[in-house]
């Protein structure tokens, strides 16, 4: 894989399901992985985290698990789920 143009060996961890609606675990699990030599991050996002009710939308966790990232020079990847997640 090549990030920012140079190759990059992919260290990762894959948080909880729904973890990243919650900014508090985010802001403790992910200095945690960084400090174990992790260099990116899979965590999934639910239409629900973002569309609480019809027509609001809230992306306040999403930005926050996007900067924190940033601030430690992970890789996030974001496995967005639709309408529908797990199945159901």
């Amino acid at each position: 894989m090549i990030v920012k143009g140079k190759p990059f060996l992919i260290l990762p961890a894959e948080i909880n399901n729904s973890s990243m609606s919650c900014t508090r675990y985010m802001t403790e699990c992910l200095p945690k992985l960084k400090a174990q030599g992790l260099n990116t991050i899979l965590g999934s996002v639910g239409w629900n985290q973002v569309e609480p009710e019809e027509g609001r939308f809230e992306f306040e966790s999403l930005r926050h698990s996007i900067e924190q990232a940033r601030a430690l020079d992970l890789q996030l990847v974001i496995l967005w789920f639709g309408s529908f997640k797990n199945g159901k």
